[in-house]
């Protein structure tokens, strides 16, 4: 609790509270609440709160509630509620809920309730309620219920009760627009 400036590898249990600038290495079970800097690597089971600037990376089991400036690597079943500023790479299951993010390279990608997503080079993805999302490069999505969509160079996308962003859409291949409006595909 309210420590700073240390590393821990290969310890389980681990609970943090205010604490910053912290790197945990081969770890299961950590908890972090309203703390900065935390760095983890090859952990599983994370769960946090109300904190700023956290990277995970050869993770499993993240959890992350009302926190900002997150960098999520390489990483599994991947939960991030109420944030913003994150960034996931290279991820599989992950589920965005009120959170604004940018997703590159991942897999079975899930997203309601959030605002202004940017999807690259991710396949299998859901939206759901969003406002402001940008998709490139990405396979196989549904979105519903969205506002300002724009896709670029997307295959094998269904988009129902929406409506499209000041972008044109382009390069699409397989797409089906149901009760949409305001999409400008070139």
């Amino acid at each position: 609790r309210r420590a700073s400036n240390f590393s821990v590898s290969g310890s389980a249990q681990i609970r943090l509270m205010q604490t910053a600038k912290i790197r945990i290495h081969t770890s299961p079970s950590l908890s972090a609440e309203a703390s900065r800097g935390v760095h983890v690597q090859n952990s599983s089971d994370l769960m946090v709160t109300g904190s700023r600037r956290l990277a995970a990376e050869n993770a499993s089991h993240v959890s992350v509630r009302n926190s900002s400036e997150l960098a999520v690597r390489n990483s599994s079943d991947v939960i991030l509620q109420d944030s913003r500023n994150a960034t996931v790479a290279y991820g599989q299951n992950v589920m965005l809920t009120n959170t604004t993010a940018r997703v590159v390279n991942s897999s079975n990608v899930s997203a309601g309730r959030s605002s202004n997503l940017i999807l690259e080079g991710d396949e299998n993805v859901t939206l759901a309620n969003i406002s402001v999302a940008i998709l490139q490069d990405v396979s196989n999505a549904t979105i519903m219920n969205s506002t300002g969509v724009a896709l670029d160079n997307v295959t094998d996308v269904t988009i129902v009760n929406s409506s499209g962003g000041l972008d044109r859409s382009k390069n699409l291949a397989g797409l089906t627009l149901q009760e949409s409006s305001q999409f400008a595909i070139k």
